[in-house]
């Protein structure tokens, strides 16, 4: 039987690299009667992949990306399509009528763990729902178990009532925060073939953005530069603030940005009941540091993620600057987590400062 858990970050094994094995191209009948093939990426797939790219809504975009993502750039462009078939792997899927790539699946192995990989599926907005992602999971699991891998992973992502959800939908489970608030889930491939209901169960998550997909970071990595659109002026930024100091960095990071680009400044504090006293000095003692800025400071009954978003609807703001630690003072939040949403719902583009060392 398969076997979920939830385990830290950090591993220890011995590294055993194996060698690729060739995989053959099949093509099969859906259930709708199109036609697909599945085979490797090949490193001149690049314009079928940036073709597919253009048909996906933003929200698949984000969904696969974990980050705003209006193009793709020739470096993540090249890590997506020249993969070593070994470390990293990823499966297509071409519509035999017309050529297209309409979906992929890939995994990532541990660099320490190398019997775990992270996974990832995407598919294309107008053939969601006729059975690719899970064909071409089911041939991303086959494949990992000829190469030797032993289990599929992903970063848990969402407060604790979504990992609640999550767990008692895959199965047994357990929690070790000792390596900080992000989580791993682990599910053990089946044996010899199939999915299996937990592994199914996990990929759904993957796919629907409950769970970090594979490569998250290094896709980051890959994806340099200013995070506004080129061709679009800076006029606003919103930044969040519970007074904290990881948060106070975020604050200089955004004055920073609006003093450069002479863009107003939108501060926003949340607070929790009816005492607003605690939003209110953190919003005087962001402010003090905006100095002759256009600046406005917005106390929001509610959770800091609700009113860094309403905010930033109301001003049509350009840019949303958060930390990666802080504005948690809530309890129903864990640490980490406010970017990551702030991030999956923001109507602009997002910069999350780095506040720990």
């Amino acid at each position: 039987m398969a076997r979920a858990s939830l385990v830290g970050r950090s591993g220890t094994g011995a590294l055993t690299v194996p060698v690729a094995t060739r995989y053959r191209a099949r093509t099969v009948a859906l259930k709708d009667g199109a036609r697909v093939t599945i085979r490797q990426i090949r490193p001149q797939d690049k314009e079928l992949v940036s073709d597919a790219f253009e048909r996906l809504s933003s929200e698949s975009r984000y969904r696969r990306f974990l980050t705003p993502m209006p193009s793709l750039p020739p470096a993540l462009l090249e890590y997506l399509t020249e993969v070593d078939h070994v470390q990293h792997e990823a499966l297509v899927a071409i519509a035999v009528d017309t050529g297209q790539l309409v979906g992929s699946a890939r995994y990532i192995r541990d660099e320490e763990l190398w019997e775990r990989a992270e996974v990832a599926v995407t598919v294309t907005d107008d053939w969601q729902g006729r059975g690719v992602g899970r064909l071409l999971l089911e041939r991303l699991t086959a494949r990992a178990r000829t190469e030797g891998i032993r289990a599929f992973t992903a970063l848990m992502l969402g407060d604790n009532r979504v990992a609640v959800e999550l767990l008692s939908e895959i199965g047994e489970s357990a929690y070790d925060e000792a390596d900080g608030p992000e989580a791993r889930l682990v599910v053990d491939l089946p044996a010899r073939r199939g999915l299996g209901g937990q592994l199914a169960e996990m990929l759904r998550a993957v796919a629907a953005g409950r769970l970090s997909p594979a490569g998250s970071s290094r896709i980051r990595e890959r994806a340099p530069g200013w995070p506004v659109d080129p061709g679009r002026a800076l006029r606003s930024v919103v930044v969040g603030t519970d007074g904290s100091d990881g948060a106070g960095h975020a604050v200089a990071a955004a004055v920073e940005m609006a003093a450069r680009f002479d863009a107003a400044l939108h501060i926003v504090s949340a607070y929790d009941g009816d005492d607003a006293t605690a939003a209110d000095a953190a919003l005087s003692s962001a402010a003090s540091r905006a100095g002759d800025l256009r600046t406005k400071a917005h106390a929001r009954q509610g959770d800091p993620v609700g009113a860094i978003i309403d905010v930033a609807k109301e001003v049509e703001c350009d840019l949303i600057v958060v930390g990666n630690r802080g504005m948690n003072s809530l309890r129903h939040l864990m640490p980490g987590n406010v970017p990551n949403a702030v991030s999956h719902h923001a109507p602009c583009s997002v910069l999350i400062v780095r506040t720990t060392r």
